[in-house]
């Protein structure tokens, strides 16, 4: 009973961390840094990386892609670390990066819309899984111009992957497909208003950029 309670106590600590250190606002910070703006005064007013490509431009959007990205790695990696036979530790750190970022405590709970930070926290659940949804990703925002629209179409591709794996393997994990299925709503539910704009023709597309000197 007392390694039960030690596991819990340890997915608890694990839990928190991953939250606390998806919560760091890496668009934001930068923004306020290097640009002296505060990059949710502009465009979608997110601090993920899209906002930050079309409010500052590809070498910002580059640094925030791999601070971001680094939020994933380090929070799944060390629940894989510290608890490596628990599939459902390693699913709630991620679940918990992907909602600080969105949710962040060190931004007034104002922040992103967690794509980056699901799809690198797969990279470390699944790498092939992640290949494929990277692949299809780009190819959808390629041909569509729109960043939304792909991330869109991850939700969907994401969890029939880990579906398929778990079909294809009894013994795959099914907190994976768990987490796809969760993600993918959460994703989803983030882009209601792009999903609006997109029917109305009025999404930015890939490469627009914001207009920043005649705002606050």
């Amino acid at each position: 009973m007392g390694s039960e309670t030690d596991v819990l106590i340890t997915a608890i600590g694990l839990t928190v961390v991953a939250y606390l250190c998806g919560s760091v606002p890496s668009g934001l910070w930068y923004g306020l840094i290097i640009h002296g703006k505060d990059v949710r005064d502009f465009g979608s007013r997110k601090t993920g990386a899209t906002n930050v490509l079309r409010v500052f431009g590809k070498a910002a959007a580059f640094a925030v892609i791999a601070l971001d990205a680094s939020k994933a790695i380090i929070s799944v990696g060390l629940a894989r670390y510290v608890l490596p036979d628990d599939a459902w530790v390693h699913v709630l750190a991620a679940l918990a990066a992907v909602v600080g970022h969105t949710w962040p405590v060190f931004a007034r709970f104002r922040g992103g819309r967690g794509v980056l930070v699901a799809a690198f926290s797969i990279l470390v659940l699944d790498p092939e899984v992640f290949l494929v949804a990277l692949t299809v990703f780009i190819a959808v925002a390629w041909w569509s111009k729109y960043v939304s629209l792909a991330s869109l179409v991850s939700a969907i591709d994401v969890p029939t992957m880990f579906a398929l794996r778990l079909f294809e393997n009894p013994d795959y994990p099914l907190p994976y497909l768990a987490f796809g299925l969760v993600a993918g709503f959460f994703v989803i539910a983030t882009h209601r208003d792009n999903i609006g704009r997109i029917r109305a023709g009025r999404e930015a597309k890939l490469g627009e950029r914001v207009p920043t000197t005649s705002q606050g």
